[in-house]
């Protein structure tokens, strides 16, 4: 009886995981989608921000599940409206998360993982207190360069431009709390890399509500 009244207490002491932000950064070309994507197919317990972009979609992309476009006069009145939790202008187009969208999912108790250039990242460490931050990036910044002429989907000026923006983004490297690096060959292991800061920061004690 003693045992079953101890059960049910600590039901009682535990309660839903809070959610918290993953934000993954890094160079054009360092793969980062690649490596959450990756991950999705390991566990389950995070979502992925959509972006609001004004660059014209790839042939790639999946309208509301990889961006959410829109024209340049839309973007601005979400600006006026302070409809984002941070925007920049990266390599001539406007990217910008969802402020609404990623509070509901944190009530929610999920990991929000937020792919997102440099500039963006660097704002939401500003604004936000209890983030994290993961930098990602091959083991030479050439192999990101060449990542970028292979894949075909950008114009030679935007990869040129996108290269050249990297060298002030590698300089930000040290302001982020870790580094994945994704080598060309090693997917499982950078993968397996951001699986493990996913588990770390989720059991951090200031995250759980559990308490004896």
């Amino acid at each position: 009886m003693a045992e079953d009244s101890v059960n049910e207490t600590n039901k009682k002491d535990i309660e839903p995981q809070m959610g918290f932000v993953v934000i993954v950064s890094g160079v054009s070309g360092a793969g980062k989608g690649t490596v959450i994507e990756k991950v999705r197919s390991i566990r389950d317990d995070f979502v992925l921000s959509i972006s609001t972009t004004t660059r014209t979609p790839r042939g790639e992309d999946i309208v509301g599940e990889h961006y959410h476009h829109v024209s340049d006069d839309a973007f601005h009145r979400l600006v006026s409206e302070g409809a984002f939790l941070e925007w920049a202008e990266v390599h001539g187009h406007y990217y910008g998360t969802r402020k609404a969208w990623v509070e509901d999912k944190l009530r929610e108790g999920w990991i929000v993982i937020l792919e997102i250039d440099v500039q963006g990242a660097l704002q939401v460490m500003e604004r936000l207190g209890d983030v994290t931050s993961v930098f990602v990036t091959p083991s030479d910044r050439k192999v990101a360069h060449e990542r970028l002429r292979r894949r075909g989907t950008d114009e030679k000026e935007d990869i040129e431009r996108r290269i050249r923006n990297s060298e002030w983004e590698y300089e930000q490297m040290n302001r982020f709390s870790y580094i994945v690096v994704n080598e060309s060959g090693k997917l499982d292991e950078a993968a397996a890399t951001l699986t493990a800061i996913l588990t770390a920061e989720k059991a951090r004690m200031h995250r759980t509500k559990i308490r004896p």
